[in-house]
C-alpha cells in the first residue's frame, strides 16, 4: 500500500501522464522536469507493486494507470473531494461502511 500511496502522491505533484511516462522510461519535456531520483523511485515502486522486473516488457499502460486509481468507494470519494469534483462532506456512510473523508 505504501508503494501505491507514493505513486499517487507523485501523480498529484507531477500529473498522471508524467508518472506513467516516467514509468515507461520516456524522455519527454514533461519528464525532464522530474528529478532523476524521483523517476527511479517511480519505476522501482511500480516494479515492486506489480511484481515485475521490466516495466517496458511486462506491463501495459492500462496496468500502470490502474495502480494510480482509487481502490475503494471511500477512496474515490476522498479523491473527488481533493480534486473538488463534488460537494464536500466530512463524513460518509456507505452501505455498512463508515469512514471519514
Amino acid at each position: 500500500m505504501v508503494k501505491k500511496t507514493y505513486l499517487r502522491d507523485m501523480k498529484r505533484i507531477y500529473g498522471e501522464d508524467v508518472v506513467i511516462e516516467c514509468a515507461q522510461g520516456l524522455d519527454t519535456d514533461a519528464t525532464k522536469s522530474v528529478p532523476d531520483d524521483v523517476q527511479r523511485n517511480i519505476v522501482m515502486n511500480y516494479q515492486e507493486y506489480l511484481g515485475v522486473e521490466d516495466l517496458s516488457i511486462n506491463t501495459t499502460v492500462k496496468d500502470l494507470f490502474s495502480v494510480l486509481q482509487p481502490d475503494t468507494l471511500l477512496e474515490r470519494f476522498a479523491a473527488r473531494k481533493a480534486n473538488k469534483f463534488a460537494p464536500t462532506k466530512d463524513f460518509l456512510e456507505i452501505k455498512g461502511m463508515a469512514g471519514q473523508v
